[in-house]
């Protein structure tokens, strides 16, 4: 059965292959993901394999949304696979900075093609997200108590120049001290706390859309919120305080919007002073981010006219004062310049706007993270959009038209189990 029949209406056998692709493709969506940061698995796995993976998901991509034949399709993969080669032979390593950049934007792209073309790879990656998501968010809540109890043991383990706690099963903790206390700041499997709390943030803010079931979006919602506090992570802690303060209902009404803002605005001044009073980013890395975002901000005003258009160069911060980019906005602007600063705020703005509070939150921790690159963002980027693209559709559009007009000529959007039947 080939591509282009993932929407047809299908026998049984070719039922079968339609959910054998469609499971073919998402779990290959899912691996290209897992081998890429945040995940630490991307340490283990060589620039040449996984470049070779991001080749080929391009070229599956572009086969199922331009319907190209099977042959077709494999001249393009020969044909990356040739450049990706060159690249790697000539150890062009700016050049595969830039393709890799390249590569982002282009998977971004006919990523949200694929899902809104196709509902049933949109519904099955959203719900074998969920399923990662859940079990990642149980293993971690695991961990965070098995450690501060004892009860679980966990071993010393340096990888990248960070010092973790680790287990096999439940993944890394790294020891953190509050408050004169000693915690195990969750990791998971991910690089660093604040990447998984990033995610789990997002899960929160996509369950109202995702999961229908009242009972089932709550437990989604507390477990992503629990494992996210275990994150110790700065930015979730101080943005979901106020989320849930500034979203509570009084008296089953809703404050006005311009009243939440400003109260949002006021209590977060007052987390904030209260944390500096504690002397809680002192125990924590957000005075090194806040040093590194000066340090950007300075060495991209002092270039010339057309380096602030165009960018100095991917990585120059790191080639030219040895320290890496804290904040995802400052790695666009310095390393690709203003133009593309734009570009991508505009992107991200057109893509979220449909969920304002997720926009909020992509702006707002995009100051502390840089995901933007990451495939396991931009997957879900293209899912939350096109779950919205296909939500529009099935309000609008019914999912069966009625035989019949009404005598008055009136007609209203129904599903098609409520449909009026035509008169015999």
């Amino acid at each position: 059965m080939g591509l282009g029949s993932l929407n047809s209406i299908p026998s049984r056998n070719d039922s079968n292959d339609s959910y054998s692709l469609v499971g073919f493709i998402v779990l290959t969506l899912f691996v290209y993901a897992l081998i890429y940061r945040p995940f630490i698995s991307w340490m283990f796995i060589a620039p040449s394999i996984r470049l070779g993976i991001e080749g080929f998901i391009i070229c599956l991509l572009v086969v199922i949304n331009l319907r190209y034949r099977y042959s077709e399709g494999l001249l393009w993969l020969i044909s990356l696979v040739v450049i990706f080669g060159c690249v790697l032979f000539f150890h062009l390593d700016t050049f595969i900075k830039l393709a890799s950049t390249i590569n982002k934007w282009v998977f971004l792209t006919l990523l949200i093609g694929l899902f809104i073309g196709n509902p049933k790879i949109l519904h099955t990656s959203i719900k074998l997200w969920k399923i990662l998501f859940s079990v990642l968010c149980t293993m971690a809540i695991i961990a965070f108590v098995g450690y501060k109890t004892g009860l679980i043991p966990f071993s010393p383990l340096v990888l990248s120049g960070n010092y973790y706690f680790h287990n096999p099963i439940l993944g890394n903790l790294i020891p953190r001290r509050l408050f004169g206390t000693e915690f195990g700041r969750v990791t998971g499997f991910m690089h660093e706390g604040q990447y998984f709390g990033f995610f789990l943030g997002m899960n929160i803010l996509l369950a109202k859309d995702w999961i229908l079931d009242a009972s089932s979006r709550t437990r989604f919602i507390w477990i992503n919120l629990i494992a996210g506090i275990f994150t110790l992570s700065t930015t979730f802690f101080v943005f979901f305080t106020l989320y849930f303060l500034s979203t509570c209902s009084v008296g089953g009404k809703k404050p006005d919007m311009v009243l939440r803002l400003m109260f949002f605005s006021v209590l977060g001044a007052m987390v904030i002073g209260l944390l500096i009073g504690l002397n809680y980013f002192e125990q924590t890395s957000a005075s090194i981010r806040i040093i590194r975002f000066f340090q950007n901000w300075s060495y991209f005003l002092h270039g010339d006219w057309l380096s602030m258009l165009l960018g100095y160069g991917t990585g120059i911060m790191r080639v030219e004062l040895g320290i890496g980019f804290e904040s995802g906005w400052f790695a666009i602007l310095v390393d690709h310049g203003l133009i593309m600063f734009l570009l991508m705020a505009s992107l991200f703005a057109m893509l979220t706007k449909h969920n304002r509070w997720l926009l909020f939150y992509i702006l707002l921790t995009h100051f502390a993270n840089n995901m933007f690159w990451s495939p396991l963002f931009l997957i879900l980027i293209a899912m939350s959009y096109a779950f919205h693209r296909d939500t529009l559709r099935r309000v609008v559009v019914p999912e069966r038209l009625p035989e019949a007009l009404p005598a008055d000529g009136s007609y209203s959007v129904m599903p098609s189990s409520e449909a009026p039947k035509p008169a015999l």
